[in-house]
Order: structure tokens, then C-alpha cells, then sequence
């Protein structure tokens, strides 16, 4: 019969307490994390595709963030432009009823009043801002300026982009000079809402009803691009609010998937405590006991 050495015995009884006080310790970290992965040496291409997925649930969320953004910036336009509508209709109103014989000369007085208050409003909701970004106007820091009554483009149409997913980008402005009219008439821009209101202003404050009612057509071609401008900005909404949706079920899916690889089953978790428990107590006993062999137990 071989005899095995004494100092290879414990040698043996070393690397095996070693193995599984180090499976013990592994088991109770998963337990206590709840992660299966805790280093990549662990399980190293888990590890690395974990990581992948946590990159990839990052940029989706970075998608998130710039959808929640235009949406946000979005809304605005569209809240202004709504009230702009509603002005322009009580404008077309007043000149009506401006251009009309009947009226007094107080009631030209006050409607031309009540229109230059209407012009001011415009001008307010021309340079609507969000998050201190005018949304009309570009990178510039208002879309337009009011001088005495008379409104001035000063905005610079450039278009603000958010990256909503890996093949969209939508356009989160929307120029000022389009929906108020500063490309519009001869030279480009003489019918502009604001002029066209002006020159509304001035016939009836002068009793010239036909020139007031020729501002008519122009009023109504003003309120034709703000609704233009709500039916691009309703489109833009709409394709924000899907990569959105399509975003937050990647994110769902990167995060299952991730999980799959990262967490821990708990039930086997504490099964393998259980027997790593049980194998390093079975290691101590042995270990205990080769600690009491005598040299008569050696010699026998």
C-alpha cells in the first residue's frame, strides 16, 4: 500500500479548504448582491456581453432624454401658435368690422386700438422661449423685435436637431419667418403678420375702409401658415412620441437580457450556499483531525 506523504496531506487538505472556503465566499456575495456577475473574471464573456447591453440601454435612454426634450420644445411652439391662431381670428374680426361703413369713428378708434394690443400679444408669443431658448428663432435669443410698433425679424432660422434614435432625427424648432410671415410679399417679408396688422391699423385709424379690407386676403394667407406650421409640428410630435415608445422597449428588452446574465437565480443561489457550506466544514473536520495524528499514529 502507498503512503502518502504528511506534508502532501496537508497540502492537499490546504488547497482544498482553499477551493471551497473560495466557492463559500462566491456563493454568499451572489446571495448578498443578488448578482451572479461581480468581476469579469467571474464569467468573462457574460461579462462582456452584460456590458454590451448596459451600453446599448444607455444610448437608448440617451434617446429618451432628447425625445422628452423636442417633445418639450414641441409643445411649446404648439401652445403659442394655438393662442396666436386665436388672435389672428379675433384680428380678421376686427378688421371686418373696421372696413365697414357703419362704424363710428370712436368704434374705428377702439378697434384699431384693441388691434394694436392684438400685435403686441403676437409679438410676445413670436418670442416665445423654453428653457431659455427662443423656439421661434433659431439659436438667436428672441425671433423678433418691437420698435414703437414696428416688428423686426432677428431671429436665424437655424434648425435645433434631436437625435432620436439610431435612423431619426427630427427637427425641434420651427421657423419663425415661415409662420409670421417674413418671407411672404413683395420685397420678401412686406407681409409679415405684424405689417399686414399695422397697415390694417392705420387705414381704419384713417377712415379707409377699402384699405382696410384689402388686408383681409393677407390676414387670412397669416393664418394659413400658422396652420401649416400646427400640422408640421403635430407630425414632428408624432414621430417623437413613436422612437420614444420604440426606446423605452429597447430599454426593457436590454434590461431583461442583461439580467438574464447578471442576476442571480436566488433559489439555486441558496442551494449552493447550502453545499459550499457543507463541503468546507466537511474540509475543516478532516483537517481537524489529521492535526491530531500522533508520530505513534504515523509509525503504525
Amino acid at each position: 500500500m502507498t503512503r502518502i506523504p504528511t506534508r502532501t496531506a496537508h497540502e492537499s487538505m490546504q488547497q482544498a479548504m482553499e477551493v471551497n472556503f473560495s466557492r463559500l465566499t462566491d456563493a454568499q456575495r451572489q446571495l448578498a448582491t443578488g448578482k451572479r456577475l461581480n468581476k469579469v473574471s467571474d464569467a468573462p464573456t457574460d461579462a462582456l456581453n452584460a456590458n454590451r447591453l448596459r451600453n446599448q440601454e444607455k444610448l437608448s435612454n440617451a434617446y429618451i432624454t432628447a425625445a422628452d426634450d423636442g417633445a418639450a420644445l414641441l409643445a411649446a411652439q404648439d401652445s403659442a401658435l394655438q393662442s396666436a391662431s386665436t388672435i389672428l381670428i379675433r384680428v380678421r374680426e376686427l378688421v371686418t368690422a373696421g372696413s365697414s361703413d357703419i362704424e363710428s369713428g370712436n368704434g374705428q378708434q377702439a378697434i384699431a386700438a384693441e388691434l394694436s394690443g392684438l400685435r403686441d400679444q403676437l409679438v410676445s408669443l413670436a418670442n416665445t422661449s423654453h428653457d431659455g431658448r427662443a423656439v421661434f428663432g433659431g439659436f438667436a435669443g428672441s425671433a423678433v423685435q418691437n420698435t414703437g410698433g414696428l416688428v423686426t425679424w432677428v431671429g436665424d432660422g437655424e434648425s435645433i436637431d434631436r437625435r432620436v434614435s439610431s435612423e431619426l432625427t427630427v427637427s425641434v424648432n420651427t421657423d419663425g419667418r415661415k409662420v409670421f410671415g417674413f418671407n411672404a410679399g413683395v420685397p420678401a417679408g412686406n407681409d409679415n403678420v405684424f405689417a399686414v396688422i399695422n397697415r390694417a391699423i392705420a387705414a381704419i385709424e384713417a377712415d379707409n375702409a377699402d384699405g382696410a379690407r384689402a388686408e383681409l386676403d393677407n390676414i387670412m394667407a397669416r393664418q394659413a401658415d400658422l396652420t401649416n406650421s400646427l400640422g408640421s409640428i403635430g407630425g414632428r410630435v408624432n414621430q417623437i412620441e413613436l422612437a420614444r415608445s420604440q426606446a423605452e422597449d429597447d430599454v426593457a428588452a436590454f434590461k431583461t437580457s442583461r439580467s438574464i446574465l447578471e442576476d442571480v437565480d436566488m433559489g439555486a443561489a441558496t442551494v449552493d450556499l447550502k453545499d459550499a457550506e457543507a463541503a468546507y466544514e466537511a474540509t475543516l473536520a478532516v483537517v481537524a483531525r489529521m492535526q491530531r495524528v500522533s508520530l505513534l499514529d504515523f509509525l503504525q
